[in-house]
C-alpha cells in the first residue's frame, strides 16, 4: 500500500513530537485519499537551531535522529488555502496549530498559488529511528499479484523467468516494464515528501 515520506527539519519535528504542531503547511499534496499514513524523516539541515538547546538535544537524544525516520501519524484530512486576495487569504487562513507566523506563511507561499494544509493524527514517535533505506519505492501494476513479489533490485526481465506476470504485463516491453515496476531501497531523502510503500508491521 502506498504511503509518504515526508522530509521535516529538526524544530518541527520537535514541535510534532510535542503534540503542538498538528498541521504540517506544503506547497503540494499527494494524489492519495485521505486518510494515509505519512513517515517522519527529520533532515540534516536545521540541526544547528535545535542544538542552541544543550538539554533537549541531548535529554531528547536530538543527536540520534537527524537524518533518520523518527515516527509517523495519519494524515486524515488536507485542507486547501489561498484566494484571489493572497496576502489577506493566507493571513486568515492560518490556523495557530501549524506553529507559523503569518509572515512566515506568506514567505513560504508562491504568489498565486494555494497551500495545503496536511492534518496530523494517530502520531507515534518510535523508540529506536529508522535508517532512510528501510524504505522502498515503486511503481508496480497495481492489480497484479505477481508483479507486487518482484524482489528488491531486482530487474523484471530477471523475475520473469522464475514467476509468470500477469496478462496486462506479460505485453509490455522490458523497458516498460522497467519503468513501471523497478523497486528500490531510497538512498536520499525527498526535498518536500516522496510515495513510499507502507512498512509491514
Amino acid at each position: 500500500m502506498k504511503a509518504v515520506l515526508i522530509s521535516i527539519q529538526p524544530k518541527w519535528c520537535e514541535l510534532i513530537a510535542s503534540g503542538k504542531k498538528t498541521i504540517e503547511v506544503r506547497k503540494t499534496r499527494p494524489k492519495l485519499e485521505t486518510p494515509f499514513k505519512c513517515y517522519i524523516y527529520c533532515t540534516l539541515s536545521g540541526s544547528n537551531e535545535i542544538a542552541k538547546d544543550l538539554k533537549k538535544w541531548y535529554s531528547e537524544k536530538w543527536y540520534e535522529k537527524k537524518g533518520k525516520v523518527i515516527g509517523e501519524f495519519v494524515c486524515d484530512s488536507i485542507r486547501k488555502g489561498g484566494a484571489d486576495n493572497f496576502i489577506q487569504a493566507y493571513y486568515h487562513n492560518n490556523p495557530d496549530e501549524t506553529c507559523l507566523t503569518d509572515q512566515e506563511l506568506v514567505l513560504y507561499a508562491t504568489i498565486g498559488k494555494s497551500l495545503y494544509f496536511w492534518h496530523i493524527s494517530d502520531l507515534k514517535i518510535y523508540d529506536k529511528p529508522k535508517e532512510l533505506g528501510e524504505f522502498c519505492v515503486r511503481n508496480n501494476h497495481p492489480n497484479c499479484d505477481q508483479c507486487a513479489h518482484i524482489p528488491v533490485g531486482m530487474h523484471p526481465q530477471e523475475f520473469v523467468w522464475h514467476n509468470d506476470f500477469c496478462g496486462e504485463c506479460s505485453r509490455l516491453s522490458y523497458k516498460s516494464m522497467w519503468a513501471t515496476h523497478f523497486r528500490k531501497r531510497l538512498a536520499r531523502p525527498p526535498q518536500s515528501w516522496c510515495y513510499v510503500e507502507e512498512l509491514k508491521r
